[in-house]
């Protein structure tokens, strides 16, 4: 008779939690950011949460200003900042899983305790990340002209959240309206100067000109973003499917190995890959 081994309970309990652990760890996101004082020196001992809907985290920054969370759930996340003898400070923030989240950067005012200037000043938060939940889902489901006319919403209720005009535009480019989409883009350029998010607008900029076949000017977008983060793929993934169409192949093998290059982890960088096969190997 065949002898069944058996396994200890104790031993099974524990397989199981590390496997839901790592399951759970898989669809979490890392964030990190600085928070500076008015003249950007950084502020030790900040106290930084991170709500959404259903939970909240806490961090405190070290003495370089820095702060950062690994736990979270994509989604919209409100971040709020405190500090002793500063104004509060929040940033209603996407975070996204499996990618690169681009840093934030907090800079307090020294003044009252009350939230004064703020962007989501007198709001209420979980209003706002509902709205914006629904916006996305609307994208997802290609009701695009229900989705602007949510961030739209978003926008005038909250100017300050410069980023919601990025959402904005990306549904204005999906649903073709490419002037509409530009202004939208324009927008957070004149309001926030951050190269994390530059890069992205300079980036949208070249697919809006490559839409309307200015192939050129398209290029010279995404080179702008480029150089705005030497350590960002997509650019330059960009640059290489254009160089593919125009059959310039020597461009094309230049971009897409200085994509895998930049950032080999990437889904970009993956892509660049599967396109690099198919340069190689075609006559």
């Amino acid at each position: 008779m065949q002898q069944v081994s058996r396994v200890p309970l104790k031993f099974l309990v524990i397989t199981l939690w590390y496997s839901a652990l790592t399951i759970s760890t898989l669809a979490q996101a890392r964030i990190v950011g600085t928070v500076l004082n008015e003249t950007e020196e950084p502020i030790q001992g900040a106290t930084v949460s991170a709500e959404n809907t259903a939970r909240s985290f806490t961090s405190t920054t070290d003495e370089k200003g820095f702060f950062g969370f690994i736990t979270l759930n994509g989604g919209p996340w409100a971040f709020t900042v405190r500090a002793p003898g500063f104004t509060p400070s929040q940033q209603l923030v996407r975070v996204r899983v499996n990618v690169r989240n681009r840093p934030l950067k907090f800079v307090l005012a020294r003044g009252a305790a009350g939230f004064g200037i703020g962007a989501l000043t007198g709001l209420r938060i979980a209003d706002v990340q509902k709205k914006l939940q629904a916006a996305e889902s609307a994208e997802v489901e290609h009701r695009y002209e229900d989705a602007i006319h949510l961030y739209q919403e978003i926008i005038e209720t909250a100017p300050a959240l410069t980023m919601v005009n990025l959402k904005l535009g990306n549904a204005y480019f999906q649903n073709e309206s490419y002037e509409e989409a530009q202004i939208a883009y324009q927008m957070i350029l004149e309001n926030d100067l951050d190269s994390a998010i530059a890069r992205e607008v300079y980036c949208n900029f070249g697919d809006i000109r490559l839409a309307v076949g200015m192939t050129e000017e398209a290029q010279g977008w995404y080179w702008k973003a480029h150089n705005t983060d030497l350590a960002w793929s997509k650019p330059l993934l960009k640059l290489g499917r254009v160089a593919l169409a125009t059959e310039d192949r020597e461009s094309a093998r230049m971009y897409l190995e200085m994509a895998i290059a930049s950032e080999p982890d990437s889904t970009e960088s993956t892509e660049a890959k599967l396109l690099l096969e198919q340069v190689t190997q075609s006559p």
